[in-house]
Formats: structure tokens, sequence, C-alpha cells
């Protein structure tokens, strides 16, 4: 039987590196939606969408909420945090023509953990993706290496790393695959920590209630 569930993606992006890497961020989280390439983008909304992803193997079928924050130099005030803790997953979206793009992709995930402790959340209990956007672009004109995302991605412990191209279709299926398994695989682990937390609780507590108190005068 397949059960249904819910996976809230938040995409994350900057601005300040030119509208066509806004338009990526827009139209990679599009493509995936909207089956379709559309290079219309305005980088002043904030955008929702739901999409139905089936994972075979998994006898899952999902339903992708995808929060697409990109545009947005600055992250969420304190009144926007609710938005941030909900989430499953997080895509840091950056481009590889871009090496400020990439270096202000690490000052979101600064944000994250400096304004709302995120550190080990993002680490142990949240998905977290970086993806190298336009790689359809010739490697000569790259100026984000490999090793640059690498060390990025194992300073925070996430070894989901694309290299895709909106444009071109090229890892954006896979890397939502891979969302939703990881965030399946961190949800089954939390719920086995809380069931052990609450047999060790529930067996500490008998044994306390077997023991006889003796006041010595």
């Amino acid at each position: 039987m397949t059960t249904e569930v819910e996976f809230k993606i938040i995409m994350l992006g900057v601005g300040g590196v030119g509208k066509c890497f806004q338009n990526h961020i827009e139209a990679e989280k599009g493509k995936f939606v909207k089956n379709e390439y559309s290079a219309d983008y305005d980088p002043t909304i904030e955008d929702q969408f739901k999409k139905k992803h089936h994972i075979p193997e998994l006898s899952t079928a999902a339903t992708l909420i995808i929060l697409d924050t990109a545009g947005q130099a600055e992250l969420a005030n304190s009144q926007d945090y609710s938005k941030y803790v909900s989430a499953d997953a997080f895509v840091i979206v950056f481009s590889v023509v871009s090496s400020q793009s990439l270096l202000e992709g690490e000052e979101i995930l600064l944000k994250l953990v400096k304004e709302f402790g995120f550190k080990e959340i993002l680490c142990q209990k949240k998905t977290l993706v970086l993806c190298a956007n336009k790689c359809d672009i010739p490697e000569s004109n790259h100026q984000v290496k490999s090793r640059d995302i690498k060390s990025l991605a194992e300073k925070y412990d996430t070894k989901l790393i694309y290299q895709a191209s909106a444009k071109n279709n090229i890892a954006i299926q896979g890397m939502f695959d891979d969302i939703c398994r990881d965030i399946l695989k961190k949800r089954a682990f939390a719920a086995s920590e809380s069931t052990s937390t609450t047999t060790t609780a529930t067996s500490t507590a008998r044994a306390n209630n077997g023991k006889c108190s003796c006041v010595i005068l």
C-alpha cells in the first residue's frame, strides 16, 4: 500500500549576481514543478508550489511543497522563523560561473547557524543540498571549482552535491529523488530515537516503582 507524505523544501539563493542567475533558480524549481523551462522571473516575489513526486522503490507518494526564496539577499527576520524551522530540506543554489554566489550561499548557511542556531539541525536533522547551477556552460567559464563545493559540503556534513542545469534538464529529477530519500531516512532515525527514549523512560519508571524506600532514624 502506498503511503503519502509531505516534504517542505526551501530553495535559497542570493541577489546581486545578475538576473540570469536568478532566472536559473526560478527555472530549476519551475522546470521540475511545471515540467517546462521558463526564462521569465520576478526576483521580488516569494513563491510556493506543490508537486506530487513518486519514489517507486520506497512505495511512497510524496507531496513536495517547494518554497522559492530566491532573490532575497537577506534571510527572513524573526517573525519568519517558523518557516525555516518547519522545513525538511534546504537547497542552497549558486552559479558555477559566479564565485561570489558560492560565498553568498555560505553566508546564508552561516546566518541560519547564527540567527536560528541551526548548525546541529542542518547537519543532523535537516536535509541540506548544495546545487551548483548552470553546469551547461563550458567548464572554461566556471569560477566555482569542484573542490570549493566539496569543501563547503564537508563543513556542513552533506553528501548531497549537484551540478545542475535547468535549461538542459540536468540533475534536477535525481536531486529531488535524493532529497526525498534523505528526508525519509532522517525521519525514520528521529522516530527510532524517540521510541528508544520512550522505552528507556518507561523501563526506568517501572524499575523505580518496584523499589522500596527505607528511612533510617
